[in-house]
């Protein structure tokens, strides 16, 4: 993969669609130019049910063999 590409992945199991987009080093925002992060969103669809999306910046390299556990780590709540 190269940096600063957009990576999109889609696939659908019965009649979820999950969706997943991911970016590698790119600049935090406007202000922070010399910081790069990568990012993650997530977007989840199904029929009469709410779209779920989700997205991250990370420090982790994102690629497609570690996606899944990306966003699952992502997801994970932690107790304090």
């Amino acid at each position: 993969m190269k940096d600063g590409l957009t990576i999109e992945i889609e696939y659908k199991d019965r009649d979820i669609v999950y969706k997943f987009r991911f970016i590698n080093q790119v600049p935090l925002n406007a202000s922070n130019q010399d910081l790069l992060v990568n990012f993650v969103e997530y977007l989840e669809t199904a029929p009469k049910k709410k779209v779920l999306h989700f997205s991250w910046v990370t420090d982790i390299q994102v690629t497609e063999s570690n996606l899944s556990k990306t966003m699952r780590g992502g997801r994970t709540r932690s107790e304090n």
